[in-house]
């Protein structure tokens, strides 16, 4: 997972400021990105990493970022906590335009205070579906998040034609209770039986990981967030142990304790927002950007989890993956 990022995003804001005060002359106009993960989340890094990289040679540009850290707020009073300090940010920055990246921001912040206007949105990793927000808006538009998964269950099952039934393990976090049904729909329009469980921490997480390798055919691992105590070291270890069926997942991060998955490239959503966002500061409106999708997915392979289970891949789906290393 990338550190420092919260680091050089003042970095760029102090080099963007001297070079104005030394003659642009012209008022720096204003990206607030609002992350609605913690910085070292490596999905959210990933788009955040793109929205930095875009705005790093653009002086006339000033980005902030605020972290809402929401997967981590153990109870609602600390979560509004984060809410209540994220609005006082927006004021006191005063941007031209906000970036909101996952569902807590938007579901927490955009819904409620700025989706009737203020200031235009552009949203980025909202998965499936923005309708329950009340999304898009004339101020609101974005690029919502869809996971591969169906690209991967019929690799899985092209594979591994005996999988019937599919174990869903995930964290407890917004994202991941809006995902459940759709995702539990989609596996049985795949032909799979699914059982799905959010937890909220590791220990959880390890003992019905370890029972799912005993009585599902396979495990679909969506993500971590949400989960305490969470260690990436131990995690790996426990998996390493315990693997006895196919493991998969859509998301990139998650690889290193599944076998193989086909997954989103998150950098795409980042570069989308920001793109957009650009384009909104240089005068055009929300509403000239329809809600898109992402497009961009790649294929990875766990050799040392494959070896472990015996899994042997056609030819043709090798082709397809990349090793994780």
């Amino acid at each position: 997972m990338r550190r420092g990022f919260s680091g050089r995003a003042a970095a760029f804001v102090c080099l963007q400021a001297l070079l104005l005060w030394c003659g642009c002359g012209e008022s720096p106009r204003r990206i607030l990105y609002l992350n609605s993960c913690h910085e070292g989340y490596a999905p959210s890094d990933e788009k955040m990493l793109a929205v930095q990289q875009a705005v790093a040679a653009r002086p006339d540009i000033v980005l902030k970022i605020f972290f809402l850290d929401a997967q981590r707020q153990r109870d609602e009073k600390q979560l509004q906590s984060r809410i209540r300090e994220a609005l006082e940010t927006v004021e006191a920055f005063h941007p031209d335009v906000l970036i909101a990246a996952d569902d807590d921001a938007v579901k927490h912040i955009i819904a409620p205070y700025f989706r009737k206007g203020g200031i235009p949105v552009v949203f980025c990793g909202v998965d499936w579906s923005c309708q329950q927000y009340g999304l898009p808006t004339a101020q609101v538009t974005g690029i919502l998040e869809i996971p591969p998964v169906r690209e991967t269950v019929r690799a899985l099952r092209d594979n591994v034609p005996s999988v019937r039934n599919c174990f869903v393990l995930s964290g407890n976090s917004v994202s991941d209770r809006k995902n459940a049904r759709t995702l539990e729909t989609l596996l049985r329009g795949e032909g799979l039986h699914s059982e799905t469980l959010l937890v909220d921490d590791f220990n959880e997480w390890k003992r019905h990981f370890d029972a799912a390798n005993n009585t599902a055919d396979a495990v679909f691992l969506p993500s971590i967030g949400g989960i305490q105590g969470w260690n990436d070291t131990k995690a790996y270890e426990f998996v390493f142990r315990t693997i006895r069926k196919p493991v998969f997942t859509c998301e990139r991060s998650m690889m290193r304790y599944a076998v193989f998955g086909f997954t989103m490239v998150e950098s795409e959503q980042g570069q989308w927002a920001v793109r957009t966002a650009l384009d909104i500061l240089s005068g055009k409106s929300p509403v000239d950007f329809p809600v898109a999708v992402n497009r961009e997915t790649r294929g990875y392979i766990n050799p040392v989890l494959a070896d472990r289970i015996e899994l042997e891949f056609k030819p043709q789906t090798l082709a397809r993956l990349d090793p994780v290393k």
